[in-house]
């Protein structure tokens, strides 16, 4: 197995990861928000990064609306960015289309690949247990902004510890290494990384620990041909 991990959405080549099976990582927040709604019963979830075709694509689909910009929920929609907002009794059985500020353009970056999987801390282990005889696994980091984010590429590091992987390059062996050496204390790892302090300053201290909760879901998002994850 190669596995190649890329820092941000920007640094990704389509024709790259065309034959691989590749793992969007947006750990703060919407991998994790999507993995706790499909968790919880939703039937289907879609990613969208410009806000007015989110707007649209619900309204034609006749879904639930979710998503954020600055990490805030957006006028009008039923949802933000919180996993703890997707509870059994509001998402069960329905469609969701989102749209947040790095992660769905990650999701749509990775259009194209061999086959799409949504990973967190939450069920990095059972992502890695459904990547285990892939050939070739692309991590696509969101990261902030098209910026480095650690949460994200700790948590490829995670994903890389698990698949053992014969071929690596450099990020994937240096977040590995990482990884290994934190992942007894992630929130100690990344308390002082500029993305968990905005989002701790704007209210969310209890989304962030429960995204840097390890192995808590066994639900691997896939996205489907017609670009819907379940």
């Amino acid at each position: 197995m190669k596995v190649d991990v890329y820092a941000t959405i920007k640094d990704v080549e389509k024709e790259k990861i065309r034959h691989a099976d590749a793992v969007v990582i947006d750990v703060l927040r919407m991998t994790s928000t999507v993995t706790n709604a499909l968790s919880n019963g939703a039937g289907k979830i879609r990613l969208i990064g410009d806000e007015s075709k989110a707007r649209k694509l619900s309204e034609r689909e006749n879904c639930l609306l979710g998503g954020e910009r600055g990490g805030k929920k957006l006028d009008g929609f039923d949802f933000g960015n919180s996993p703890l907002e997707y509870t059994k009794q509001k998402v069960s059985g329905k469609a969701i289309v989102m749209t947040t500020t790095n992660g769905a353009r990650a999701a749509e970056a990775a259009c194209g690949a061999k086959s799409v999987r949504l990973c967190s801390f939450l069920n990095v282990y059972s992502v890695s247990e459904r990547l285990k005889d892939s050939e070739h696994v692309a991590v696509l980091c969101a990261g902030t902004h098209d910026l480095f984010s650690l949460d994200d590429c700790l948590c490829a590091g995670a994903l890389c510890s698990y698949l053992k992987a014969d071929e690596e390059n450099d990020l994937a062996i240096a977040m590995r290494l990482l990884f290994e050496t934190h992942k007894g204390d992630l929130t100690g790892a990344l308390e002082r990384t500029k993305h968990y302090r905005y989002l701790k300053s704007i209210g969310f201290y209890e989304d962030l620990a429960f995204c840097l909760a390890m192995n808590t879901h066994e639900k691997v998002p896939v996205m489907e041909e017609d670009g819907w994850f379940v």
